[in-house]
């Protein structure tokens, strides 16, 4: 509607005093003024940043979530499986016969949660066929392998199956009767204190973990005391953290592993998920990192900031190409023929120098 605005309002300008450059302002305004540019900056410099991001091993679901993660001004973190990768675990409790076992591990791996997967373990024996698998997120699994009933999870999902007895880590009990618990030890990603320090100078973090807070005082060491440290937080825990933390102002970026903090991830202004299989499928998210690559986390986010900075500067040079072109082509002194080749120029010009603006920021980000 502006386009056609102007070029009408300069054909009116010369139409009594000179008809023939009345015709030439008219076409002209509406060749110089033509949006092209301006709409090709931000697709071909969006496309550009995340095919830098997929190189990166940081998957994202669409160009709309860069711009998103440029306005990040908080930063969740799950802790299992997200700061701490699959370790050892410890089995306390009666000790499970060989069947007992093989059906644990086989339930176990049913279920996508790190913890479960350590639990399974590597699949160096066969394992008997799982049926009546049921899982509930941030709580347990339960299913039947090999003749034995398991349920595997917190002391209140054991209570919950009728099972008494469970008090703490990841309790089990096969057929009915409570055998032992699982716990962890942690085994956080490299240079996870140097990651925190690098964010904490730009961030607000938090961590919200369904953990116990056994861990909290080494946290705490790494996060500082502004921190927002929380444990023992059910998934529906989290989700209301990060409606609490965005009533007050912030604009999330929660990390999870994509099952028990599905609720969050979908809440947050940005989900991803943490994992070290990027092929797991987990629809609650809005990307995927390779967990080997979350280490490189403020370099991303300063690229995600850096390519938006890019978008606004080709909108700023098509805003000054359109406002010259048309100082010109509104007094008539462009014909047609100069203002149709200058119209593609320019957008070559402004696609040029979006996608070459945007690999300069990914090499300076690295």
């Amino acid at each position: 509607a502006a386009v056609l605005l102007l070029a009408t309002t300069a054909a009116a300008g010369w139409a009594i005093t000179d008809p023939a450059r009345a015709v030439r302002a008219f076409v002209s305004t509406l060749i110089v003024a033509c949006p092209c540019a301006l709409a090709l900056a931000a697709p071909f410099a969006l496309g550009s940043a995340l095919r830098f991001l997929g190189q990166r091993r940081f998957f994202l679901k669409n160009a709309d979530i860069i711009e998103q993660l440029a306005r990040i001004d908080t930063i969740v973190f799950d802790k299992t499986g997200t700061l701490t990768k699959a370790g050892e675990i410890r089995y306390t409790g009666t000790p499970l016969a060989a069947g007992e076992r093989r059906a644990v591990r086989a339930v176990a791996a049913h279920s996508t949660h790190p913890l479960s997967r350590s639990i399974a373990g590597p699949a160096d024996e066969v394992w008997p066929e799982v049926t009546d698998f049921r899982e509930e997120a941030g709580r347990g699994v339960q299913g039947r392998a090999g003749g034995h009933t398991v349920v595997l999870g917190s002391a209140g999902w054991l209570r919950d199956n009728g099972v008494a007895g469970a008090e703490q880590g990841t309790a089990v009990a096969v057929d009915g009767r409570y055998r032992g618990y699982y716990l962890p030890d942690p085994s956080y990603r490299t240079d996870l204190p140097d990651l925190i320090a690098r964010l904490g100078t730009r961030f607000q973090l938090a961590v919200f973990s369904g953990d116990s807070d056994r861990e909290a005082e080494r946290l705490r060491g790494w996060f500082g005391p502004t921190a927002d440290l929380r444990f023992q937080q059910q998934p529906g825990d989290k989700l209301e953290a990060v409606r609490q933390k965005q009533a007050a102002g912030a604009s999330v970026l929660m990390l999870g592993d994509g099952l028990n903090d599905a609720g969050a991830l979908r809440q947050a202004e940005v989900g991803v998920a943490v994992t070290d299989d990027i092929s797991a499928f987990s629809p609650a998210c809005d990307g995927i990192l390779d967990a080997a690559q979350l280490g490189q986390l403020p370099a991303l986010l300063a690229f995600a900031r850096g390519t938006i900075r890019v978008i606004k500067i080709c909108f700023a040079l098509s805003i000054v190409y359109n406002v010259v072109g048309l100082s010109f082509a509104m007094r008539g002194l462009l014909s047609p023929l100069v203002s149709a080749v200058l119209m593609p120029l320019s957008s070559v010009s402004i696609v040029a120098f979006a996608l070459l603006a945007t690999r300069w920021v990914a090499k300076r980000s690295t």
